[in-house]
């Protein structure tokens, strides 16, 4: 059986990019028959609100999308989380990382930044001593290839480079709690996910998860990555955008990703390799963002 699953953080009300990808993925899973489950990643403390949670379920039942199960509620001191934390540890897969935030990073021509792994050829030693002596730190996934070929469901294998996600990046936090590519995976293996569905803007973010599920030997969620929302300047919509409230938009998104989820009910090359002018039609579709004017 096929699962799938929506998972917005409650740092504030959905805006229409948020419900983008609710409409996509509820209607990608009727396409698959699959079941679809709700969870609230809500791993900050501090900017995940109750009052968010409720808005995000109103919202939700206003546009009329449905889920399988109860709510899943993610939470930062889940035992789940420390117990992978330390399967990590153990596998000597992770190590500490006592650098401020900018003190290790450099910026590639692309303005994107990488961890330069200062702390990744400190001695087991020297990095306990650091610890003991109530150094901050974080933990960071030692990754070890220059970059991995993911298979996105849309657009076919997309080759990630490790600097697009930033080189080895932060499993545990240094205010003791699990970072997002942690949680995620560890919930998305207990919900035995099958496919993920974001924004093609997280294909980075989607190869160092699944550098993750290989090093839990677990399987591995197909992804597809759709357009992103834009304003008539090209901007991903955003929370910050307060401008962008899903109502004024909701019957375009639906048509629009009704389309998308009919389309990529396969992988892209098992769709039609007879005809290449309609292959290259989705494919440039795959890679194209949807404009709406804010006026």
């Amino acid at each position: 059986m096929e699962r799938l699953r929506y998972a917005p953080s409650p740092t504030g009300p959905l805006h229409s990019g948020n419900l983008s990808t609710a409409l996509f993925t509820c209607l990608r899973a009727k396409t698959l028959d699959a079941e679809l489950y709700l969870r609230m990643d809500s791993l900050d403390p501090v900017r995940c609100k109750k009052e968010h949670e409720e808005s995000i379920l109103r919202t939700l039942r206003w546009a009329h999308l449905k889920f399988d199960g109860q709510t899943v509620y993610q939470r930062p001191d889940d035992p789940r989380f420390k117990k992978a934390f330390y399967y990590l540890r153990d596998r000597e897969l992770v190590y500490p990382c006592f650098c401020s935030r900018k003190q290790g990073i450099v910026r590639t021509d692309l303005g994107n930044p990488v961890y330069k792994g200062i702390c990744r050829h400190l001695s087991p030693q020297t990095a306990q001593s650091q610890i003991a002596a109530g150094q901050p730190h974080c933990w960071r996934f030692r990754v070890e290839v220059n970059d991995i070929t993911l298979r996105d469901v849309a657009a076919g294998p997309k080759l990630i480079r490790s600097e697009d996600w930033g080189g080895d990046f932060v499993i545990w936090r240094r205010d003791g709690f699990p970072a997002y590519p942690l949680a995620t995976v560890v919930d998305d293996m207990s919900m035995k996910i099958t496919e993920i569905n974001r924004g093609m803007d997280l294909l980075a973010p989607s190869a160092a998860q699944t550098l993750l599920f290989q090093a839990f030997g677990a399987n591995i969620p197909r992804f597809l990555h759709f357009p992103l929302l834009t304003d008539e300047h090209g901007d991903k919509l955003s929370k910050r955008k307060k401008e962008s409230t899903p109502e004024r938009f909701f019957s375009s998104i639906r048509d629009f990703h009704a389309f998308w989820s009919r389309t990529f009910k396969f992988p892209m090359d098992e769709i039609s390799s007879e005809t290449p002018d309609e292959m290259a039609l989705l494919k440039a579709a795959s890679r194209q963002n949807t404009s709406f004017d804010l006026a």
